[in-house]
């Protein structure tokens, strides 16, 4: 037998299943469209009709001055692991960028909610999110349900924890005897 016991873990993320929430800045450049987010869309991975669709739309644009991005300020630290649930709207796959900081990787979304997670160790960033931008995503659109998006500090994503307007800390985990 085995047990998995977690450290100390803090979300930073403030709104990390509310999307349109007032959290999250929601910023479109050139030709980029106004992301259009969809609360309670659909089942979550927690059984509940809470994920967010959310539509990205370049316009057409190509250039990297063509973005289109939803993210959240958090605290600037370095060693980030980052993860969300997401999941595409249509059955096909999507492709959006990771947004930390100024960088950027794009990520293949399937039909199937799954755990994406993003490893940015050695970086201070300043704001987390997804997006499309111009000259760097392969797609011109996105249409993804997302939901629990999680910002920590450390090497590896650890288990769930939700936020509802400020970061959480969750305790680690002990075991006696």
């Amino acid at each position: 037998g085995a047990l998995l016991l977690e450290p100390t873990r803090s979300n930073l993320v403030t709104y990390s299943e509310e999307f349109g929430s007032t959290g999250w800045s929601d910023l479109n450049y050139g030709t980029a469209t106004t992301n259009i987010v969809s609360d309670n869309y659909a089942i979550s991975p927690d059984g509940t009709q809470n994920a967010q669709r959310i539509q990205f739309d370049l316009g057409g644009g190509t250039t990297i001055s063509d973005r289109s991005i939803i993210r959240q300020s958090i605290a600037s630290q370095s060693d980030w692991f980052l993860s969300v649930w997401m999941k595409s709207t249509n059955g096909t796959q999507q492709k959006v960028l990771w947004q930390i900081g100024g960088d950027e990787n794009e990520t293949t979304v399937t039909g199937e909610w799954q755990r994406y997670t993003f490893d940015k160790n050695g970086t201070a960033i300043g704001w987390v999110g997804l997006s499309l931008r111009g000259g760097i995503s392969t797609v011109d659109t996105a249409d993804v349900l997302v939901w629990g998006f999680q910002a920590e500090q450390g090497s590896y994503a650890t288990s769930y924890i939700p936020t509802q307007g400020s970061a959480v800390t969750r305790s680690a985990d002990v075991c006696n005897n």
